[in-house]
């Protein structure tokens, strides 16, 4: 579903099947088992990760997703709803990029948007987080900062 608009929005729809909700070590694989996309010109093939070294030409360019999720995933709830707060990195402002996520069965969670800005998540212990912004326009309602009311 690629365009050639510039500036323009692309959604892709993974099936389900196909999605990967868990980390590979919880679904009973290792981390060289992850997928990995290679592109050549037009043509795209899937490979797992322990690959890597036979796909790489003189001239590719390698790029390496090095976005930091902490091992921190803490129960919530907004409202009445129940959510998991995954949280990412510390601003130098003190907020928190946090992603909001719809639990599931199995320890797994599922896409759910953020906000809006000023809601409350309340977290054990009587703590909270007050959303306040999307982390920017490339991050669409996933992604927020949050602040933890002193």
């Amino acid at each position: 579903m690629p365009t050639d608009v510039p500036g323009a929005t692309v959604a892709w729809r993974v099936p389900a099947a196909l999605s990967a909700r868990v980390p590979a070590e919880q679904r009973g694989s290792g981390r060289d088992d992850v997928r990995l996309l290679v592109s050549r010109g037009c043509a795209v093939s899937h490979h797992a990760f322990r690959e890597l070294p036979g796909q790489l030409r003189a001239g590719d360019v390698l790029v390496v997703n090095t976005s930091m999720t902490l091992p921190a995933a803490v129960n919530g709830r907004v409202g009445g709803e129940r959510v998991v707060v995954h949280f990412s990195t510390r601003g130098e402002d003190g907020r928190w990029a946090v992603e909001l996520r719809a639990p599931g069965g199995a320890g797994a969670t599922g896409p759910r948007p953020g906000g809006p800005a000023g809601a409350v998540v309340r977290l054990p212990g009587g703590r909270a987080l007050v959303l306040e912004e999307p982390l920017g326009p490339s991050a669409g309602a996933r992604l927020w900062w949050a602040r933890t009311p002193e």
